[in-house]
């Protein structure tokens, strides 16, 4: 891993805190000008980083760049060596979760972009995925569960989702069409749910979770059939909260979901959240 990313993940474990040239230097055994030539290189990657003499760097509390860096202190200890792979831009993330499943890779791998290109929804729909603007990601689940034992699965998901926005926002959610989450009448996540089998036994081997969350989305960006019926989780930029810690609540809810947990408690509060 390069030097500039040992550096960003310090600077993102302790945003808006001064932190030296020289401290850096030590901690990561090279010379202060090599830690100068990182922190520029972040910075040409748009990164808000202030630099002080006799203070030292800070990476600003307003940097909403995606990064595996970013993502990592909002992770619960347990999970914290999931796979992170974060594009500025991608086709698709699921399509991009069945690459890395061809692949082998881990359970709980994480696939998150910026921008997609070619979004995907339920019955072969366009999900508008404009940049800056939401959370694209894809959560590769790792299961060896009965194609019966995962229908119960969509259901867990749009809670463990709740729960994860509960505990940082206020918005009143509802589910509606079995694990896509709604603001009122309007939709601000959709979720494409994939079951990956196992041939020889026709067992279900991995699940691809596939979330699409408008978080300050403005609807013109959108077609104008869809205007009307999108919403996005935080329009008030006083209320806003990173993208980075909103997926890490996302991905522990996930795999906490995953881990055990009693599966009759998600079907009860399924019910508490479906729309009226």
């Amino acid at each position: 891993m390069a030097l500039k990313h040992y550096i960003l993940r310090i600077l993102e474990e302790n945003r808006e805190t001064d932190i030296s040239g020289q401290e850096l230097a030590d901690h990561l055994k090279v010379t202060r000008a090599a830690v100068w030539k990182a922190i520029r290189a972040l910075k040409e990657e748009g990164y808000p980083i202030e630099a002080a003499t006799r203070r030292g760097y800070r990476l600003l509390d307003r940097s909403d760049i995606l990064s595996p860096e970013s993502i990592l202190p909002f992770l619960k200890k347990e999970y914290k060596n999931i796979p992170i792979y974060t594009h500025k831009s991608i086709d698709s993330t699921n399509l991009e979760a069945r690459r890395k499943n061809l692949e082998a890779t881990g359970h709980g791998t994480l696939i998150v972009a910026n921008h997609q290109t070619c979004g995907r929804g339920r019955g072969g729909s366009v999900f508008f995925s404009p940049a800056d603007t939401g959370i694209y990601m894809s959560l590769l689940l790792r299961v060896n569960q009965s194609l019966e034992e995962t229908r119960q699965f969509p259901p867990a998901v749009a809670v463990s989702i709740c729960h994860a926005l509960e505990r940082l926002t206020s918005a009143p959610l509802s589910v509606r069409d079995i694990d896509n989450v709604y603001i009122g009448d309007k939709k601000i996540c959709g979720v494409l749910t994939e079951t990956l089998l196992t041939l020889e036994n026709q067992m279900v081997d991995s699940i691809i979770v596939g979330i699409g969350i408008y978080i300050s989305a403005a609807p013109e960006l959108f077609p104008k059939s869809q205007q009307s019926l999108i919403t996005s989780l935080l329009p008030d930029e006083s209320e806003m909260v990173s993208r980075s810690r909103i997926i890490g609540e996302i991905v522990n809810s996930l795999l906490d979901m995953c881990g055990g947990s009693d599966i009759k408690a998600y079907r009860k509060a399924y019910q508490h959240y479906l729309a009226k």
